[in-house]
């Protein structure tokens, strides 16, 4: 989820489908919103409350994120790790 942690390194609220690793990122209601994959309906319903409440915005973005171990030198050499694990 690079975006994700791309977001959150700049201070963006995220809305994203709880799929993958997400939910090591994005806590619900603390930096984010976690939707059910394909529930379109909750998604933008999320996207909404956060276009409408400045606050909610603010108070997400301002959650003290712990993504040490998204930084460049874990995150290559994780995936490294996963390219010889398929290719071996």
């Amino acid at each position: 989820p690079c975006a994700v942690v791309e977001a959150r390194l700049s201070g963006l609220p995220v809305v994203a489908y709880n799929v993958g690793g997400i939910s090591e990122i994005i806590f619900e209601g603390k930096n984010g919103y976690l939707v059910e994959p394909g529930n379109r309906d909750k998604l933008s319903e999320c996207l909404f409350k956060l276009a409408e409440s400045e606050k909610l915005r603010t108070d997400f973005s301002e959650y003290k994120d712990d993504l040490n171990d998204f930084f460049n030198e874990n995150m290559i050499g994780h995936h490294k790790k996963l390219y010889r694990s398929i290719f071996n």
